[in-house]
């Protein structure tokens, strides 16, 4: 992805952006214990913008709502790795 963050700061409401990769999102969920299970809508989500809705900093997780289209948003865990601030 673009320049180095600190994970540290990612919070509740931030905009980030998914991986743009689906391999790297997908090795980044194996890595932080997320299985296979919702890979297919995770791939959906790759390079669009999201938002944080909740953080699991024991397992390095975040929930991210991420429009999918016009009409349709993903909820779904990634790997903060997968994640990257969005400038405001």
């Amino acid at each position: 992805m673009g320049a180095l963050w600190d994970p540290r700061r990612l919070e509740k409401g931030l905009e980030v952006r998914v991986c743009p990769d689906a391999e790297a999102t997908h090795r980044a969920s194996r890595a932080a214990g997320i299985d296979t299970a919702n890979d297919e809508r995770r791939a959906r989500c790759v390079g669009r913008q999201g938002t944080v809705l909740a953080l699991d900093k024991t397992d390095h997780t975040a929930k991210v709502r991420v429009f999918v289209n016009t009409t349709r948003a993903d909820d779904l865990w990634f790997a903060i790795t997968a994640l990257e601030p969005v400038a405001q």
